[in-house]
């Protein structure tokens, strides 16, 4: 590298320019590590079954990065969310209990909010609550896809490739150039040790093809998304 290269990336960086959704300011330690979600990188979340994975990047990275967003619309960010444990509902039922907490100051979990869904008498009050909040619902929805029933690392790859061919084209260098440039993508996978293995393959073999050639080679390197994977950690050391 040049040096005026070099000095141009770090005014670049300096200003703002290619990064993306600044990791909320609240969270000290991991801004030291993780500034922001910016183009072309990748984050590992590691940790064992049970520990909170899901619902921390969730919030972390989903969440405050669409509040971020509602407040900065110059950044634009495009979410796409491979969920391989937890339902569509889940989410949407641990997103309707933000927004409760957030806008209406009403507190509950998202197992409770369920449990009353399941009650002979209609409550009337958690639907009209519900209604108070379709505005932040229609926007997540704007901004956000959850997929629950894409299994393997190739179905995974070739939906998300569409829509980034979709927002985007290759320019006369063989450069992927989005038709917003504002628009920032990030595709999470939780978690990696749950892709479906095709006959004939393992899970190594999967993981490994979607962590280096799909992921580093592609999404990240040719596309400049920032991908996101959660893995689980076993507390048997001799597990992947």
């Amino acid at each position: 590298m040049r040096y005026e290269q070099l000095r141009k990336t770090y005014e670049d960086r300096w200003k703002g320019l290619n990064q993306g959704i600044p990791v909320n300011s609240k969270y000290k330690r991991l801004r030291e590590v993780i500034p922001s979600w910016d183009l072309g990188e990748a984050t590992l979340l590691l940790g064992q079954s049970g520990s909170g994975k899901t619902r921390f990047i969730f919030k972390v990275l989903v969440l405050d990065s669409l509040k971020f967003m509602s407040k900065n619309p110059k950044k634009k960010v495009r979410i796409l969310f491979n969920s391989l444990e937890l339902s569509e509902l889940d989410f949407y039922s641990m997103l309707v209990c933000y927004l409760f907490k957030e806008k209406l100051g009403i507190v509950m979990s998202s197992e409770y909010l369920l449990n009353k869904l399941q009650k002979e008498e209609l409550d009337v009050q958690l639907f009209e609550n519900l209604e108070k909040i379709k505005p932040q619902i229609e926007f997540f929805n704007s901004w956000v896809t959850i997929k629950d029933d894409i299994r393997t690392a190739d179905a995974w790859f070739k939906y998300c490739k569409k829509i980034l061919d979709d927002a985007g084209y290759v320019d006369e260098q063989g450069k992927y150039q989005k038709k917003d440039p504002n628009l920032h993508f990030i595709i999470l996978v939780d978690t990696l040790n749950a892709l479906s293995i095709p006959s004939g393959s393992n899970k190594l073999v999967e993981m490994t093809k979607y962590s280096s050639e799909y992921m580093k080679q592609t999404l990240r390197g040719f596309y400049k998304c920032h991908c996101v994977q959660l893995q689980q950690m076993s507390k048997d050391p001799q597990s992947s």
